[in-house]
């Protein structure tokens, strides 16, 4: 699944785009056919986009402010950057962001379940 994340990075905020692979439960009992090892989740950081504010006075909108993102994934492996903080910050709203989708569905669903009830 791809997803957008903001993230902060020594002192930076970055916006990353990554492709998330929950993990998956192995099965072990069954016909040994059927049976398969756990698979871990799998973060990949596709993009790194350093994100810039910038405000401008405009006659029709005084103190108007852009966001302008500037790839920086080509940037920063070429200079050999220890990516290891970005996929630190990664993982953490990437779980954050899970839990958040996962709450979500599970009151849509009492709600659903209290409607049926009345």
């Amino acid at each position: 699944m791809k997803y957008t994340l903001e993230v902060e990075v020594g002192g930076q905020n970055l916006q990353l785009a990554i492709d998330y692979t929950p993990a998956r439960e192995g099965q072990y009992s069954g016909p040994p056919e059927d049976c398969y090892e756990d698979e871990p989740s799998e973060l990949v950081v596709e993009r790194i986009d350093l994100v810039l504010h910038i405000t401008e006075d405009l006659s029709s909108n005084p103190r108007a402010t852009r966001k302008i993102l500037v790839d920086v994934t080509d940037l920063l492996t070429e200079m050999n950057h220890d990516l290891d903080a970005v996929y630190e910050e990664a993982g953490v709203a990437m779980e954050d962001h899970l839990i958040a989708e996962a709450e979500a569905a599970a009151e849509a669903q009492a709600l659903l379940h209290k409607e049926d009830e009345a």
